[in-house]
């Protein structure tokens, strides 16, 4: 009997050590996400803080809790969020460009909430904890969504349903212009800010971007298995008994709700959807989605969280998306120059 261990073993433990690293950066950056900003606060403070002590500066809690911890939990769901659906997207229609931004999806999110706030801007400019910019967003998203995947059952080729995602983006942009013009002067500021990209949500804010992201990212989790079949293709899923009708219905739900929750609190975040599940690919060496999925939202956190940290650091404070499409582009050319021939996925 063979004292060397086996290659799944092996597989396995390299998932394994690769999940640890990954746990142990996201807590390094979550920690420097805490005690980064314009206001300085050491890590001895909070710290201290946490186990019940007093900061020696009041100002300091209001920083901590009312501004930074809610920054940083967001930045890990937002990443989480973006990048499981950026995987779930590249799977299911088999290119490795798909993704919310480059898609149309966040684009069309966005023009939801456009026109929203035209139509009913007594809703308190911005007022995120409402209900109806949330439900905008979502009904942008699935509306997409549900034209991306129309085009995909007369379209075969990857590049022209790609274009049709361009397209869609340009076409929303063009509504955008049209339908900020109806805003006033302090909403019209509000909102091209918020397109910027903004993950600075508040404390009470949190439960309406949490839980809708969570219970999206378990259901896409529990589908793991049709999409594993997917990536051999539709009919031969159809032949090992994957239910492709419930696996579009989930993709369409829970990317719709995703990306549109995400993009009403955020903005339109550009890149990370693309870009995270390549990476991942790259260092877990799998096309298991049961190992990729949390692995995804692993690397999305963190590079999400990294980007925050980078955008703290000039004297102003830069938009998420500027940092994001730095690190994203090179990402999107390093997969043209890989797949230029359209490679089966």
């Amino acid at each position: 009997m063979s004292d060397q261990p086996s290659l799944g073993k092996i597989h396995r433990n390299k998932h394994f050590n690769a999940s640890i690293l990954l746990l142990s950066l996201l807590l390094a950056l979550v920690w420097l996400n805490l005690t980064t900003g314009a206001t300085p606060i050491s890590s001895k403070e909070i710290v201290q803080f946490m186990f019940g002590g007093e900061l020696s500066d009041k100002g300091w809690e209001t920083i901590l809790l009312h501004y930074r911890l809610p920054k940083t939990i967001t930045a890990i769901i937002v990443g989480s969020g973006l990048s499981v659906c950026g995987l779930s997207l590249q799977s299911y229609f088999h290119n490795p460009l798909a993704g919310p931004f480059v898609l149309g999806i966040s684009a069309v999110s966005s023009l939801g909430v456009a026109i929203l706030l035209a139509f009913a801007g007594s809703i308190g400019y911005f007022a995120w904890g409402s209900w109806a910019v949330a439900g905008a967003s979502i009904l942008g998203a699935m509306v997409a969504l549900s034209i991306i995947l129309l085009a995909s059952f007369r379209i075969g080729s990857k590049a022209k349903l790609l274009i049709i995602g361009v397209m869609l983006t340009s076409f929303s942009g063009a509504l955008l212009i049209y339908f900020e013009q109806m805003q006033d002067q302090r909403a019209l500021q509000a909102f091209i800010n918020w397109s910027f990209g903004n993950i600075a949500t508040q404390l009470d804010q949190l439960p309406f971007l949490i839980i809708p992201v969570i219970a999206g990212l378990i259901l896409l989790l529990i589908s793991s298995k049709e999409l594993n079949l997917f990536l051999l293709g539709e009919e031969y899923a159809k032949t090992l008994g994957a239910s492709t009708i419930k696996l579009k219905f989930i993709i369409v739900l829970c990317s719709s709700i995703i990306v549109g929750c995400i993009t009403a609190f955020c903005g339109p975040i550009g890149f990370i959807g693309i870009a995270i599940p390549h990476l991942t690919r790259m260092i877990f060496r799998t096309y298991n989605h049961f190992i990729l999925i949390p692995a995804v939202a692993l690397c999305g956190a963190c590079l999400l969280l990294a980007c925050d940290i980078v955008c703290q650091l000039p004297a102003k404070a830069i938009p998420i998306n500027a940092v994001t499409a730095l690190i994203g582009a090179p990402i999107v050319v390093w997969v043209l120059l890989k797949y230029n021939h359209e490679a089966s996925y």
